[in-house]
């Protein structure tokens, strides 16, 4: 795999290897759309209701029902605001 993206590396400092920092060309994005993008991914999977509720254990399922829904909407809410952020639609 490395020798498949080595020509399309752009680090050099192996500390910034840390599945967070772009350290790639990519094709059709640039570092700072992927840094968004990742950034965006992160945002919507630790900050969702639903993730705290799996944290916290938390199995009734009345609350779990609203958690749900309450997540739906949380994740509605994040996906308006990053279509608002980005300057174009990303396509990979």
């Amino acid at each position: 795999m490395f020798r498949q993206l080595q020509p399309l590396l752009t680090e050099t400092d192996w500390e910034k290897f840390d599945g967070y920092t772009p350290t790639f060309r990519h094709p059709n994005l640039t570092a700072a759309e992927l840094g968004f993008l990742l950034g965006a991914a992160y945002r919507r999977y630790y900050m969702g209701p639903l993730f705290l509720a799996n944290f916290l254990q938390i199995h009734n399922g009345a609350i779990r029902e609203w958690v749900t829904r309450m997540d739906r909407r949380v994740s509605d809410r994040h996906a308006r605001e990053e279509v608002a952020d980005m300057a174009r639609p990303a396509t990979c």
